[in-house]
């Protein structure tokens, strides 16, 4: 193998371990953005009127799929 093969086959993985790095970047500013969702449900939730207006404020939040199943007739059981 002739050195500029070896860096050719140098340059494709690192051209690999860069494209893997933004994907997880992505990844992972997905999930900071739904922790930081989370959590203002929750200092929303803790806050005066809260389990009354969880059905009205859970809709405006992209993670709503995630708390559809929690429902304000549940919570008040609970």
């Amino acid at each position: 193998m002739s050195i500029s093969e070896m860096f050719v086959t140098l340059q494709g993985v690192l051209t690999a371990d860069q494209n893997i790095r933004e994907e997880i970047r992505k990844v992972v500013q997905t999930l900071e953005q739904t922790a930081r969702e989370i959590l203002m449900l929750l200092q929303r939730v803790h806050q005066g009127t809260g389990f009354q207006d969880i059905p009205k404020k859970q809709k405006n939040l992209t993670i709503y799929p995630i708390l559809s199943g929690c429902g304000s007739s549940e919570i008040q059981q609970g």
